[in-house]
């Protein structure tokens, strides 16, 4: 009799426990070991998903991963919902040409885990990818096929990729390939109007490399050498590179240099009306993590950053000619807050920006913009939205 108590008061300990857990779990994951240099900070991974609605993924302080979207009038968001896994970092999200949301993470054992999350709901559960121990997040793209590729740093320091390839109607994952380099930073990834994928990397030199593919007589793309920028300036310690295309279809790069601010380049017009880089261009200000890129309504670009206060700010081009090295930009404009990773910033369904970032309490905040006095642009307050949640290198 007294063991069949003393099973019942466990029971239902366990019961009381799994019902006061926080969003986002206890404090209970496997210990993340700093890394050997400092990396930039980072706290959510969006998209937008079937609907056109914001679907966020955070890493939860259980290692799993939590996300949360936007309600069926496209305003505030969900309540925090776990999705399961079992993880080492934070989440990579992309949406495929199925409109499925589709979430990377690296586990345990520095393997990649995917899971596709349909439109109706379902998903495929957690499934392995396999392949070389990796030292980085992946970044991930679709090509023109509508095939997903993975980029990431291996523990050699190269960059290694993993793509789908078709196979009929469907899409099946080919093998790790190694892209070469000795790199120090994570990649990013782009594709460009013409279909042809970029890589950005910072070397070991703290200077920006770059790879891209090139036409083959056969019709298909193989990737060239990774090629150092010309008078690049000294990328801060394991660097996140941010890469956009602009309203002309040319890439911009936007970077945090050494000196703490933001410092940007662009794809440019030469006099042979041929594509070159134009010179770095410092953007000023002082940031203590890393920048993050969007296109506004008037197909100008807008840089979000963390200042040393922990304040979020933002700087828009002012002026964009497409065949001059120069450009305007607007000055530095503080959005407050107080935070403790770079801010995320994402576009939901009607061009609105919504910026994402982790409080000082360990819950993900929001702030987005409004339509006001026939105009949007204008942000409203800072809203919490709740749960505890990791900090994870981006």
């Amino acid at each position: 009799m007294m063991l069949r108590v003393a099973l019942l008061c466990v029971v239902g300990a366990s019961l009381a426990l799994a019902q006061d857990a926080p969003v986002g779990g206890e404090n209970m994951g496997i210990p993340v070991a700093s890394l050997p240099i400092p990396f930039d900070k980072c706290s959510v991974s969006a998209t937008n998903d079937a609907d056109m609605r914001m679907t966020v993924f955070a890493w939860g302080y259980d290692n799993e991963f939590w996300t949360c979207k936007q309600d069926a009038s496209y305003g505030a968001m969900s309540e925090w919902k776990s999705v399961g896994g079992f993880f080492a970092g934070g989440p990579t999200v992309i949406r495929n040409a199925n409109n499925d949301v589709v979430v990377f993470g690296r586990d345990v054992n520095k393997k990649i885990q995917y899971d596709v999350f349909h439109p109706d709901g379902t998903s495929d559960g957690w499934t392995s990818l396999g392949g070389s121990v990796l030292s980085s997040r992946v970044t991930a793209v679709v090509d023109p096929q509508g095939l997903i590729h993975i980029f990431a740093r291996n523990k050699d320091s190269a960059i290694w990729e993993k793509r789908q390839f078709a196979n009929g109607t469907e899409a099946v994952w080919g093998e790790w390939t190694t892209l070469g380099g000795i790199v120090s930073s994570p990649p990013e990834a782009i594709v460009d109007a013409e279909g042809i994928m970029h890589l950005f990397a910072r070397g070991i030199d703290g200077k920006l490399f770059h790879m891209t593919q090139k036409l083959e007589e056969d019709g298909s793309l193989t990737w060239t050498g990774w090629v150092g920028f010309e008078n690049s300036i000294y990328l801060s310690s394991s660097a996140t590179i941010v890469a956009k295309l602009n309203a002309q279809n040319l890439i911009e790069v936007v970077v945090r240099g050494g000196d703490k601010a933001f410092w940007h380049t662009r794809q440019t017009v030469n006099d042979e009306r041929g594509l070159m880089w134009s010179p770095w261009k410092s953007l000023g200000g002082l940031f203590s993590s890393a920048a993050s890129v969007q296109m506004n309504v008037d197909s100008l670009l807008t840089v979000y950053g963390r200042g040393p206060e922990k304040g979020i700010w933002y700087k828009q081009q002012a002026h964009h000619p497409v065949d001059s090295p120069s450009d305007a930009w607007s000055k530095w404009v503080p959005l407050g807050g107080r935070f403790t990773t770079s801010v995320e910033a994402v576009p939901d369904s009607r061009g609105y920006i919504n910026l994402f970032s982790r409080g000082l309490d360990r819950a993900i905040w929001r702030r987005g913009q409004m339509y006001s006095n026939k105009t949007v642009g204008f942000f409203g307050k800072w809203e919490p939205l709740g749960g505890r949640f990791r900090a994870f290198a981006c």
